[in-house]
């Protein structure tokens, strides 16, 4: 019995090689393309050159008291709240780093993600 399934797929991965190939380089290809448009979209960057971010709020956390302590924050500022409870959108610079490890700090910051990529919070 064993070797006559093995004699089958034998003869099955020789007869269907190259349907076989040309179905993993497709598919292959596709992941491939997927990964790069993830990719290209990391750079999170808005319409008009500033860089977008997702915060998910602590528990209790409200938006209007995380706008608030934006304020006191340069270069920073509030885009709106996300369709999900509990995450809010923010605008940076690109590439402002100080700003980032600020938001970070907040008490009511529990996590800073690049908003594209996901999509979460559209």
């Amino acid at each position: 019995m064993g070797v006559a399934l093995l004699a089958v797929g034998a003869v099955t991965v020789l007869v269907w090689r190259q349907p076989l190939s040309d179905l993993g380089a497709r598919f292959l290809d596709a992941w491939l393309g997927a990964q790069q448009a993830m990719l290209a979209a990391t750079g999170n960057l808005n319409a008009d050159g500033r860089a977008e971010f997702a915060v998910l709020l602590r528990d209790g956390a409200n938006a209007e008291a995380f706008r608030a302590a934006l304020a006191g924050i340069d270069g920073v500022r509030f885009a709106r709240e996300a369709a999900l409870p509990g995450w809010v959108v923010i605008e940076t610079a690109a590439g402002d780093r100080d700003g980032l490890d600020a938001v970070r700090s907040l008490p009511a910051t529990r996590l800073v993600m690049p908003n594209r990529g996901l999509w979460i919070c559209h």
